[in-house]
């Protein structure tokens, strides 16, 4: 769950109880695949819900395992959401720059502005 994967994003260990939820869920039957004639993909499953669950858990398994080091969380201080971070260098800071990026520079805009001596006209 959440827990697990912040856990991980902050470089800690997830709760054994959580890893034993995911490998539970995870040990489901997943649904089974076949191709149609007209080229889409059939999905069915004897057990429909514990099939879902077991390909989501089975997502967050390797999530966590694969694409741990590009899990990060927000840096906004009334965000701290969790995103995975697929950014050319690796240094995304917000979960999305439109909402929490937006807004913290535009404060270090006004920041800067309000510390800068102001020039007044010469008389």
């Amino acid at each position: 769950g959440e827990g697990s994967a912040r856990a991980i994003a902050e470089g800690k260990a997830i709760l054994p109880r959580d890893a034993a939820t995911l490998n539970s869920f995870a040990d489901e039957d997943p649904p089974r695949l076949a191709l149609r004639q007209d080229g889409s993909i059939a999905r069915t499953a004897a057990a429909p819900f514990p099939a879902a669950l077991s390909s989501i858990a089975r997502a967050a398994i390797e999530l966590l395992v694969i694409r741990a080091g590009d899990l990060r969380i927000c840096e906004a201080a009334d965000c701290r959401q969790l995103f995975l971070d697929d950014s050319r260098g690796r240094r995304r800071r917000w979960c999305s720059m439109t909402r929490c990026g937006n807004r913290a520079k535009a404060l270090a805009f006004r920041e800067r502005h309000l510390r800068r001596p102001h020039r007044t006209a010469a008389t």
